[in-house]
């Protein structure tokens, strides 16, 4: 019950008071959750080949801890085909604020989050497979040494010309390609964390106060997206 409800947009506080326990006592549960989640559940069905693949999306989400001085970056791929979460990580990312950088965000950990995540595509993409993400210039280091033989395919999203619009054939063929988004599932997998976990959500009391909490609740989510059962 805690796992359905902390990843349908009810606060850790929140949940403790449905079900009648000690905000203390939820955390605890969080804490095991997540365990169960990622190590003996999600590692177990990638290491056993329960996700195996020839298409993922790749992408990063961007929030903050405590403050929007110290921003996170959460990066994640996910199979395109049925949504499954195949990995997860979270990592600090460099403050452009003066602000932010007074406070020590100066190291930017969102590569080393990328290429954990890799690691884990290399485990369920099928030889020569498609990993499709944005037009980040990082993403075209890192990939192809992460899993050598990938077909990377970075997206840029397509505008309609200016001599499109004065013609309207031409118009409706470029926005058709235009409203076409090769990166649909990873931006509603955006989406939907930004809506069921409510220290994602854009405008929330419920701010993540430590890293480490945050990738406790995305491993719980990930377990809940999947379709695993935690016993």
């Amino acid at each position: 019950m805690l796992m359905k409800l902390f990843c349908c947009g009810v606060t850790l506080r929140r949940s403790a008071r449905i079900l009648g326990v000690a905000r203390d006592t939820a955390a605890r549960k969080v804490g095991w959750l997540a365990t169960q989640a990622h190590h003996r559940t999600h590692i177990r069905n990638i290491d056993d080949g329960g996700i195996i693949t020839s298409h993922v999306q790749f992408d990063e989400l961007e929030t903050f801890e405590c403050s929007k001085y110290q921003p996170i970056g959460v990066s994640f791929a996910v199979r395109a085909k049925t949504g499954e979460i195949i990995d997860i990580e979270v990592a600090k990312k460099s403050a452009e604020t003066r602000k932010g950088k007074s406070r020590g965000w100066t190291l930017d950990h969102t590569k080393a989050a990328c290429e954990s995540v890799m690691a884990t595509v290399r485990k369920c993409l099928k030889p020569g497979g498609t990993i499709a993400t944005d037009g980040s210039r990082m993403y075209g280091a890192v990939i192809p040494k992460a899993v050598p033989g990938a077909d990377h395919r970075p997206y840029v999203r397509s505008e309609v010309s200016k001599e499109a619009k004065d013609d309207p054939v031409l118009n409706i063929a470029q926005n058709k390609r235009a409203n076409h988004d090769p990166l649909f599932m990873v931006n509603h997998m955006c989406a939907k964390l930004r809506a069921d976990i409510s220290r994602l959500a854009r405008r929330t009391w419920a701010t993540t106060k430590k890293l480490e909490r945050l990738q406790d609740h995305l491993l719980i989510y990930t377990a809940f997206q999947n379709g695993y059962a935690i016993v």
